[in-house]
């Protein structure tokens, strides 16, 4: 399982690498396109807290 974390994690990071470089070419909207990277990911974390607010995993 935590294969999988780290292989989301590399396709996350390869994903955002690429990104990046599509905003410097943009020029004077690669601040828009940020901002809707960042609204993206923020709504992204936000779900999933208050999934794991109303699911918690079990420990025990």
């Amino acid at each position: 399982m935590d294969w999988l974390y780290l292989g989301a994690i590399a396709v996350l990071t390869a994903a955002t690498v690429g990104f990046v470089a599509f905003c410097a070419s943009l020029g004077g909207a690669a601040m828009t396109a940020m901002y809707w990277l960042s609204g993206a990911l923020t709504l992204a974390l936000l779900a999933y807290l208050v999934y794991a607010l109303f699911k918690p995993e079990d420990l025990a």
